[in-house]
């Protein structure tokens, strides 16, 4: 079967076009159209289709079940410039902000004895700090990543899915270590059960973070379109947008004008919000993959 680049190629020099003309039709570059032919890159279809009336030919022609696939899992996911703007402004703020986040850490929370004495003195509080500071430059890189990737207009699959498994990695990782401080302190003296309940709550928060990292790797990279596999993964982030917003109105609730800055408004929002916004992103490109997917199936 011909590939979708030596058709196009077929298409366009039957009728007499070069790539320059081509793609001064379709209002990209030239070498955009070459990239094509050479099966480098896909047009998104909304661009296929454009080509296949340009040229009088049919989309089917043009697209084989094979060369569908590979337009679905290269592309990025959202291919609607809106939604792909927002995008790169929430990471964006989410990278800047937690850039911000890092420098206040290491401003405020090592004292002026050093790092080093922090950690032969106070190790339980040295951990503390460390997660929260690993976890600040961990976040800043996956969403400084991924800004560059939106701004390119290349959130593939993949590249989308290998964020959304490091962050819910991270988000593992960073709970977990919080919770040796407590268990070194030995909580359970105090309230078995109240502590007990909080722990299950910490468990249950660890296996909706392991799950994640697990559904989005299958549906993402694996393009495991199984529906179990993308109900799953909207669920658990659904349960995170519901915490999150918990969390938010609680801290705002509690929220005191004398509180130090890292207990203000906008670190608030920033820690409970930005998560929402986040867990949404992940819901509308699971939705939108899927569907785009099940057509592809359905066609064949």
């Amino acid at each position: 079967m011909v590939e979708f680049g030596e058709q196009l190629r077929r298409a366009r020099e039957e009728k007499g076009m070069t790539q320059q003309t081509l793609a001064e039709q379709l209002y990209v570059t030239r070498q955009s159209v070459s990239h094509w032919e050479c099966g480098d890159r896909y047009p998104d279809l909304i661009t296929t289709k454009k080509i296949s009336q340009i040229l009088d030919v049919g989309l089917d022609d043009l697209l084989s079940g094979k060369d569908m696939t590979k337009v679905v899992e290269i592309n990025p996911v959202i291919e609607n410039k809106i939604v792909n703007n927002i995008t790169i402004m929430f990471f964006a703020f989410v990278a800047i902000s937690r850039l911000f986040t890092l420098v206040h850490i290491l401003n405020n929370t090592i004292p002026d004895v050093g790092l080093i004495y922090l950690i032969k003195n106070y190790p339980l509080n040295a951990i503390s700090s460390l997660n929260e500071i690993l976890k600040a430059i961990f976040l800043v890189t996956i969403f400084t990543y991924g800004l560059f990737q939106a701004v390119k207009e290349s959130l593939s699959p993949k590249k989308i899915g290998t964020i959304i498994v490091a962050y819910f990695i991270s988000l593992f990782i960073y709970s977990l270590i919080r919770e040796i401080p407590h268990l070194a302190r030995n909580y359970w003296n105090f309230d078995f059960a109240n502590t007990l309940n909080y722990y299950l709550n910490v468990l249950f928060r660890l296996i909706q973070y392991a799950l994640g990292a697990v559904a989005a790797f299958l549906f993402f990279i694996r393009k495991n379109n199984k529906k179990i596999v993308a109900v799953l993964l909207v669920v658990i982030c659904a349960i995170r947008i519901i915490y999150n917003i918990r969390y938010f109105i609680c801290d705002m609730g509690d929220f005191d004008v004398y509180q130090p800055l890292n207990r203000s408004v906008l670190s608030i929002t920033i820690s409970n919000l930005s998560p929402v916004i986040l867990f949404c992103l992940i819901i509308f490109q699971v939705i939108i993959l899927y569907k785009k997917r099940k057509k592809i199936i359905a066609k064949r």
